[in-house]
């Protein structure tokens, strides 16, 4: 995975995303649905990631903030396939809102229900 500094802010921002919308979550599964999406990020880049900060927002704000992270890491050389399938495996737990799609199709869904990362 890169090293460079914008894509460990990156990083830093998808993880930080991750976290909030676990902590975020309407219900118990969900949040440990999302605390597992963390580790798999964190097993994709072998444990050298920076720490998380705080954020606050709505779901909605969230998610489109984990999407723009994860598509810049990718455009920065990120693992593509895998990253895909972790926002893929978010937005399978994004209910849609009267304003909001969720980003998954029903082909992402299949796709992140067959990911698992290992942990």
């Amino acid at each position: 995975m890169p090293t460079t500094v914008t894509y460990a802010i990156a990083l830093a921002e998808a993880r930080s995303c991750l976290a909030a919308l676990a902590d975020a979550a309407a219900s118990f599964d969900e949040s440990i649905h999302f605390e597992h999406l963390l580790l798999c990020l964190d097993g994709m880049h072998e444990h050298d990631f920076p720490a998380l900060y705080l954020l606050a927002g709505q779901r909605a704000e969230l998610m489109r903030r984990l999407e723009r992270a994860v598509d810049q890491m990718i455009d920065l050389g990120g693992d593509g396939l895998s990253l895909e399938l972790v926002l893929a495996d978010a937005g399978v737990w994004w209910p849609p809102g009267p304003n909001d799609a969720p980003r998954s199709t029903s082909t992402h869904k299949v796709a992140a229900e067959v990911f698992t990362c290992g942990y």
